[in-house]
């Protein structure tokens, strides 16, 4: 088993060292609008490694008494969907989780904040009816390495299902939930996606730069990240997970 990167260069799959390459029989990769948190596509950026910790950013509004609704994301840009990543043992990908946390005082919110959307993006699929995508939410406890988390995962509520339609093309995926996150938590974002019969199912990223670390785990340890380790460190390259979280507070 090893984790395989497929990369879009020119409408080509792009193998990128230590990872062998993936092709579709479809090989035009197109990039989707009008995703909600998504931006218009445009060039490529020029790659822009992006490791370390952090917690990411978030913008809103809101006035008075009324809640403050907020998107908290900790990539530079949400296009182009330029890469794919997963698990794979080169026919199928094995269960994968990716994940996303976000210090919730260091950002300001100093109240309990609700979770109403998890967004991510999805690079291909063929696994529809095969592998289950799901999206959880919960509180992190422990350091915010640029590595790996050690800490304890505390989910909130349940995975929510997400529908994601077999594609070849780069889309966004909204998973709309009510979650409520306990004032002065570490917020994790996960995106669970099963292990599939001959199917493949790969998240999509960039590598247009980050402000904190994005990661991916395989909890069989097939892939050797038994636990959430630095996507970046474990493809080998660079790979900023397209991941974003939106609440009020």
């Amino acid at each position: 088993m090893r984790w395989l990167l497929l990369a879009t260069l020119v409408g080509c799959a792009q193998a990128t060292s230590p990872f062998s390459n993936g092709d579709h029989s479809d090989s035009g990769v197109g990039q989707d609008d009008a995703a909600t948190f998504m931006d218009a596509p445009g060039a490529r950026p020029p790659d822009a490694p992006g490791s370390g910790s952090g917690s990411g950013s978030g913008s809103g509004s809101g006035s008075g008494t009324q809640p403050t609704t907020v998107t908290l994301k900790q990539n530079t840009a949400d296009t182009p969907v330029s890469l794919g990543i997963g698990c794979n043992d080169s026919s199928e990908t094995v269960k994968n989780e990716f994940y996303r946390v976000f210090d919730l005082t260091a950002l300001g919110i100093t109240s309990a904040f609700t979770v109403t959307n998890v967004a991510f993006a999805v690079y291909s699929n063929d696994g529809q009816g095969d592998i289950d995508v799901s999206a959880a939410v919960g509180t992190y406890t422990g350091t915010i390495s640029s590595s790996t988390l050690a800490g304890t995962f505390t989910e909130v509520g349940n995975p929510t299902p997400a529908t994601v339609a077999n594609t070849n093309n780069p889309t966004t995926i909204n998973v709309p939930m009510t979650e409520v996150i306990p004032a002065g938590s570490q917020l994790y974002i996960e995106i669970i996606a099963t292990a599939g019969v001959d199917d493949e199912f790969f998240l999509g990223a960039n590598t247009a730069g980050e402000t904190a670390t994005g990661y991916v785990e395989n909890k069989a340890n097939q892939c050797g990240q038994g636990s959430p380790t630095n996507a970046t460190t474990a493809d080998g390259s660079t790979t900023n997970l397209i991941m974003n979280v939106t609440g009020t507070y």
